[in-house]
C-alpha cells in the first residue's frame, strides 16, 4: 500500500471518529444516519485498499497508479472537510433550535405566571390564547375563553369603543383602553387593556385589573376631600414647603391671609416669604431650632413674631416636621397658629401676679396658699422670715410638717399653732383659713399666719374663746 493511499485511509478514519463524536454530542437520529453512511463508505474504501494490496502481492501486478492514489487522497480530504463543515452548520442549527425551544418555554412560563391577563386574538376578536390570570380576571376557564369573542366580555354600552379599538389595531396602531370585563359572577371588573397587532396578523393584549387602583384613587380622593375640609376650617395655617433659605411654599390653606394679611397665592408664587416677615430678634432662633430638630429627625416647635401686612406684630406658634425619602429631606410640613391674644393675656397676668406678690409681701403677717392635700404652693416673704426658710425649702411641703401637730383634725379657725423654726425653736402663731373658690385646684385655701407675743397660753386661749 502506497503512502498516499494510506493517508487517504487515515483521513477517512479521522472523519469517521469526528462524525461519531458529533453524533454523540448532537444526539439526533438524522446525524446517526449520516454516521452510518460515512462508516459504510470508509469500510468500503478500506476493503478496496486491502484487496488491491493482496492482488498486487499475489500476482505481481500493479493495479491503479499514483494518479488514482492522489485522487483518492484528495477525495478523502474533501470528505473530512465536508464532515467538519457539515457538523458546524448542523451544530449551529441544533443549538439555535434548542435555544428557540428554551426561549419558547421561558415565554410560555412568563405568560403563565404573569399577574396581568395576557391573550391573543384573531382578526375577528376571537380569543386564541389566554393565560391563567385572564381566567381569574373573568371567572372563566381557558376552554370557555377560547370559545369567546372579546366583545362578549365587555358591558353592552362599552362594545362600540372596543370595536373601534380593534379597527385601530388592525390599522397598525397600538391601543390603550380602559373598559370593564363582565365577570362570570355578573360583576364588572375595571381593566386597562394594551394591545397591538403582531406580524402574523394576530392581536396580542395585556389586561390589567384596575380594581385596587380604583379603590386607592377613591380612598385618596376621599382623604383629600376630608383634608381640604379640615384645612378650610382649622383655626390656623397648614403648609408644605421646601427646606431652602426662603422656606418656599408648595401648599397653604386660606387661613394664612388672616394670620399675615397676605394671600396664599402670594406665598405660593414666592412673592412674599415668611422669612421676610420674621422679627429681627427671632430670625436666627427660628432657623436654629428647625435645623437642630431636622438633624435628629424630630418634630420642631417654636414661637416667634411676624410682621402683619398692616405693620403690626403677631405672635405665632409653629409645629412641624421634615418629610424624608430615605436619607433625603424632601419637604417640611407643619401648622401655624396665632397666639398673640394668649401672649397679651399672659403678659397681663404676669403683671397682675407681680402686683399681688408685692401686696402679699407688704403685709405684716405671714401668708401662704395650700392645695387640697395641704401642700404649700406659695408663701410670702413675711412667713418665710418668721420661720427662717427660703422659698424653695418651704414651698412644695405639707404645711402640717412645720407644726407640732400630728393632724389638723376638725379645727375651728382661727386656731393656735406651734410652728417649728428652721433652727428648731418653736414659734407660736394664730392661723386663719379662707377657702379659695373657683381658682386653680379644688380645695385650695389661703392661710393667714400671725405671730403671737410672748404671753401666757391660758390668757390667749381666753382671748380666742367665743363669748357667751
Amino acid at each position: 500500500m502506497s503512502i498516499i493511499h494510506l493517508l487517504s485511509v487515515i483521513l477517512r478514519f479521522i472523519g469517521c471518529v469526528y462524525i461519531s463524536f458529533a453524533g454523540l454530542k448532537l444526539r439526533d437520529a438524522r446525524v446517526w444516519f449520516l454516521v452510518a453512511i460515512i462508516y459504510a463508505a470508509a469500510l468500503y474504501h478500506a476493503g478496496e485498499a486491502f484487496v488491491r494490496v493482496d492482488l498486487e502481492n499475489r500476482f505481481a501486478v500493479t493495479i491503479g497508479g499514483t494518479g488514482l492514489d492522489l485522487l483518492g487522497l484528495a477525495i478523502s480530504a474533501m470528505i473530512l472537510a465536508g464532515i467538519m463543515v457539515f457538523y458546524e452548520m448542523v451544530g449551529k442549527g441544533f443549538r439555535a433550535e434548542e435555544l428557540l425551544g428554551r426561549t419558547k418555554e421561558t415565554y410560555r412560563e412568563l405568560i403563565k405566571q404573569a399577574s396581568d391577563g395576557i391573550f391573543t386574538l384573531g382578526r375577528d376578536g376571537q380569543f386564541s390564547e389566554v393565560n391563567e390570570s385572564l381566567c381569574r380576571l373573568t371567572g372563566r376557564s381557558e376552554s370557555e375563553l377560547l370559545e369567546t369573542n372579546i366583545t362578549d366580555l365587555v358591558p353592552i354600552p362599552e362594545i362600540p369603543s372596543v370595536v373601534v379599538s380593534l379597527e385601530d389595531i388592525l390599522l397598525g396602531k397600538q391601543v390603550l383602553l380602559e373598559t370593564h370585563f363582565v365577570h362570570l359572577r355578573e360583576h364588572h371588573v375595571p381593566v386597562e387593556v394594551s394591545a397591538k397587532m403582531l406580524s402574523d396578523g394576530r392581536i396580542v393584549g395585556i389586561a390589567r385589573d384596575l380594581s385596587e387602583r380604583r379603590k386607592t384613587e377613591e380612598a385618596l380622593e376621599e382623604a383629600e376631600s376630608k383634608f381640604h375640609v379640615l384645612a378650610k376650617h382649622l383655626p390656623g395655617v397648614i403648609y408644605l414647603c421646601r427646606n431652602d433659605t426662603r422656606y418656599t411654599m408648595l401648599y397653604m390653606n386660606d387661613a394664612v391671609e388672616d394670620l399675615t394679611g397676605y394671600s396664599k397665592e402670594e406665598f405660593l408664587n414666592d412673592e412674599v416669604s415668611f422669612v421676610e416677615l420674621y422679627h429681627p430678634e427671632d430670625y436666627d432662633r427660628v432657623f436654629t431650632n428647625v435645623d437642630a430638630a431636622l438633624r435628629q429627625r424630630q418634630a420642631f416647635a417654636v414661637e416667634y413674631r411676624i410682621k402683619h401686612k398692616n405693620g403690626g406684630w403677631r405672635w405665632v406658634y409653629e409645629i412641624g416636621a421634615g418629610v424624608f425619602k430615605g436619607d433625603n429631606l424632601r419637604y417640611l410640613e407643619g401648622f401655624l397658629t396665632d397666639i398673640t391674644a394668649q401672649k397679651q393675656a399672659l403678659t397681663g397676668l404676669q403683671g397682675i401676679e407681680e402686683r399681688y406678690q408685692e401686696l402679699a409681701n407688704s403685709i405684716s403677717d405671714g401668708l401662704c396658699v395650700v392645695d387640697g392635700s395641704g401642700t404649700i404652693t406659695y408663701a410670702n416673704q413675711r412667713l418665710l422670715s418668721m420661720l427662717g426658710y427660703r422659698s424653695e425649702e418651704f414651698c412644695g411641703r405639707k404645711f402640717l410638717s412645720f407644726s407640732t401637730r400630728e393632724s389638723t383634725g376638725e379645727l375651728d379657725y382661727p386656731a393656735l399653732w406651734d410652728m417649728r423654726h428652721k433652727d428648731g425653736s418653736i414659734t407660736k402663731v394664730c392661723v386663719s383659713k379662707s377657702p379659695i373658690e373657683g381658682v386653680g385646684q379644688k380645695g385650695q385655701a389661703l392661710l393667714l399666719v400671725a405671730a403671737l407675743p410672748e404671753i401666757s397660753q391660758p390668757s390667749m386661749s381666753q382671748m380666742l374663746r367665743p363669748e357667751h
